[in-house]
């Protein structure tokens, strides 16, 4: 019986890291596990930023910030720039804590700007909009159904020329694999690769770089200069996104036009005769 119990017990709590892998919800194992996978990833984190090709002035993204080093190793390097790190989340927990954490540079510098998003074929951007972007243990839990939308929406939001850059420890989706918090497909890095082509991505590497005694695995890109492909449904798509954005600026302007027809009356009427 103590045995059926143990079993069962390891199963759930598996069940929970899996879960809390994908999608961290606040909780008690959310805080702890986040925080662990948090120091395995730092320096994942690090060599993505350094990887990707971006200046002081530009606009990032991190897709999947989780607790937010990405976020802070791109901040430093446009902190004495007028560059703005983008982030897009799909946990509202890990977002409340990154919130927490950039306070001062989200209010006060607005040098820091996160997103939600649970459908990451959609993103709130405009097209060529990012110098470079890049991720860490997030296309895992991209279905292969979605991995090509997915990349060609990253494309989208990319400047011609600009970087992907996508981080991965070999090391670490192996122990996800034997504890089945990740299944061998989720680790299979060409099932991503091979859709970054035919998303609008050319000079693509895999590059192999020591760290802390084993090696990481830095996957590049680069959005096509010529453009993505003249696929009538692509272009709808991003004609799409173009109207969405048109929608939100207007809705904006609106909802500014009555502070400021106020402030005009008030003007009018402080004047001489």
């Amino acid at each position: 019986m103590a045995a059926w119990f143990a079993r069962n017990f390891l199963k759930l709590a598996l069940k929970d890291v899996a879960r809390q892998y994908e999608f961290p919800v606040k909780s008690g194992s959310g805080a702890v596990l986040t925080r662990m996978w948090a120091r395995q990833s730092r320096p994942l984190e690090e060599a993505a930023v350094e990887k990707l090709d971006f200046g002081q002035d530009d606009n990032v993204l991190e897709i999947g910030y989780g607790r937010g080093d990405g976020i802070a190793a791109a901040y430093n390097r446009i902190a004495q720039g007028k560059g703005v790190v983008f982030g897009v989340e799909r946990s509202d927990y890990m977002q409340d804590v990154v919130r927490n954490r950039f306070a001062l540079e989200i209010a006060e510098d607005e040098r820091i700007h996160l997103d939600r998003a649970l459908d990451l074929s959609h993103l709130p951007y405009p097209s060529d909009f990012f110098a470079g972007a890049f991720h860490v243990n997030a296309f895992y839990f991209w279905r292969q159904d979605r991995m090509h939308d997915i990349l060609w929406e990253m494309a989208r939001i990319l400047k011609p020329g600009a970087q992907l850059v996508c981080a991965v420890d070999p090391q670490h989706l192996q122990k996800m694999l034997k504890w089945a918090t990740l299944t061998e497909s989720q680790c299979n890095v060409l099932r991503y690769i091979e859709h970054l082509e035919p998303a609008g991505f050319e000079n693509i590497k895999v590059e192999y770089h020591p760290m802390e005694g084993r090696d990481i695995q830095l996957i590049t890109a680069e959005k096509s200069s010529r453009g993505q492909t003249d696929d009538p449904e692509e272009k709808m798509k991003t004609l799409e996104q173009d109207i969405k954005k048109f929608m939100l600026e207007e809705l904006i302007r609106q909802k500014a036009r009555p502070g400021m027809m106020k402030e005009a009356k008030a003007e009018k009427t402080e004047e001489p005769s």
